[in-house]
């Protein structure tokens, strides 16, 4: 019996079919409960073993990259992070780990955060490091590359993490964040759902048209 299997590919480009503009609109959201989520719970802290760099996150939804290091935090257990002159500790919004991207002394380098799939909503707790008042700027891009949105958030060195997540109107292949010092921890994301029934079927008949066609040529 001949099988017909829609790979993960397809259903993303068809995700990215719709609105191409370049320039979408962005809408900041509260904390939701994300199809996928990233606590960083399961991750060894950088006492026991490095973070890999790029790393699969969010149940492999996505890969995260970092120009220098990236390490996982354990306040309670002693492997803390940020603490660097007036620099305070981070803590931690979900569980008992977070994510840090060191660097050192006062550099901005860009986090990738790149999708399999494309998503409709993105957000987490948020936090960089600085002795004054600091800035995150965070891109987002479409499936075809192209500048979709964009946001700064401040931080304060004395604030705990904090909530901000962002929904948006056309689908979001990549995002990418810079900043000092940066933390992060709760990370959420809906994936665009899954083609409707139709599209299936339509796919499934054009792959049933091209095999009848392709076993016509061969007889």
């Amino acid at each position: 019996m001949q099988r017909f299997t829609i790979h993960s590919h397809c259903l993303a480009a068809i995700a990215c079919l719709g609105d191409s503009t370049a320039w979408g609109q962005v809408t900041n959201i509260g904390p939701f409960t994300g199809a996928v989520s990233e606590s960083f719970e399961s991750y060894p802290n950088y006492t026991v073993a490095a973070f890999t760099n790029p790393a699969t996150l969010l149940g492999e939804a996505a890969v995260l990259s970092f120009p220098s290091e990236m390490r996982v935090y354990e306040p309670l257990s002693g492997a803390t992070f940020g603490q660097i002159v007036f620099w305070q500790d981070s803590d931690v919004a979900d569980g008992l780990k977070g994510l840090g991207f060191m660097v050192y002394p006062s550099a901005r380098e860009i986090a990738t955060l790149t999708f399999a799939t494309p998503i409709t909503d993105f957000g987490g707790y948020w936090r960089a490091f600085t002795d004054e008042a600091q800035y995150m700027v965070f891109n987002f891009f479409n499936c075809a590359g192209d500048l979709a949105g964009q946001e700064s958030i401040l931080s304060q060195n004395e604030s705990p993490l904090v909530w901000h997540g962002w929904h948006y109107a056309q689908p979001i292949k990549t995002v990418t964040f810079d900043g000092l010092m940066m933390a992060a921890d709760g990370l959420q994301a809906n994936p665009v759902p899954e083609p409707r029934a139709w599209v299936l079927l339509a796919a499934a008949g054009l792959a049933l048209a091209g095999w009848q066609s392709r076993r016509k040529s061969a007889g």
